[in-house]
């Protein structure tokens, strides 16, 4: 429904559909996670990432492992690269593949998976290890 909303352009929707969920204290953490991240994502495309980190840093302190907080490790990921924070962005990368998994799932999770790699490889395609993705 998030996405739709934002697909749709109806980001006072949007916000508010989101709202209602991730401020609810009954909603458990998993269940925050499929709000969130696609909140976060149209927060990223229209916002800027400020304001996105701050969910993903909530989304990612409840639950770390959820396949689709590796949306929110990728950003995080990126933000400590562009700080010159080389271990936080390396632990993030390292959450990020923990929550794809080792087969990465769907097309995006490999894409988050490659990307990751490719960020412990500080951005040098040459030194990939070439068995560490498909």
């Amino acid at each position: 429904i998030v996405r739709a909303y934002g697909m749709e352009g109806k980001s006072e929707q949007m916000k508010a559909f989101a709202a209602s969920w991730l401020d609810d204290p009954a909603t458990p953490p998993a269940g925050q996670v499929p709000v969130g991240i696609p909140n976060g994502r149209w927060m990223v495309r229209n916002q800027g990432v400020g304001e996105a980190l701050v969910l993903f840093d909530r989304l990612v302190r409840e639950s770390p492992t959820h396949p689709l907080c590796a949306v929110a490790w990728y950003w995080k990921a990126l933000e400590a690269h562009k700080r010159g924070n080389m271990a936080e962005r390396n632990r993030c990368a390292g959450c990020l593949r923990l929550a794809t998994g080792t087969e990465g799932g769907d097309p995006q999770e490999r894409d988050l998976g490659g990307k990751a790699v490719l960020l412990l490889a500080n951005l040098d395609v040459t030194q990939v290890d070439p068995h560490a993705v498909k």
